[in-house]
């Protein structure tokens, strides 16, 4: 963007009529927008390559024994293990023959 303006020639004339403190301050700002420009490359390049690392170790983290070679015994014991389906309808059924059979008429 700043090689847009850098570029810009002005004729004399215009030079003329600017006052020196304008033409130092634009002067100024195109360099400080220059080294900014290059600051963002490198952050730019950075940002890419922490993305990647983010992926591959969020892939890991999800690593179990069913999807890797991991043996059982490294899966974590406080995970919470996928319940068989239907699990939960086998429990309402459950309480409601118990309420049936509860014996105090509710």
């Amino acid at each position: 963007m700043s090689k847009g303006l850098i570029e810009i020639s002005l004729d004399a004339e215009i030079l003329s009529r600017t006052p020196s403190e304008a033409i130092a301050l634009i002067l100024h700002l195109l360099e400080r927008v220059s080294k900014l420009e290059a600051q963002n490359t490198i952050h730019v390049a950075q940002n890419a390559s922490l993305e990647k690392r983010i992926i591959e170790l969020a892939t890991k983290l999800n690593w179990k024994s069913t999807n890797s070679n991991k043996p059982p015994s490294s899966d974590s014991p406080f995970a919470n293990k996928p319940k068989p389906e239907g699990s939960r309808d086998k429990m309402k059924h459950h309480g409601k023959r118990m309420a049936a059979y509860d014996g105090y008429g509710r």
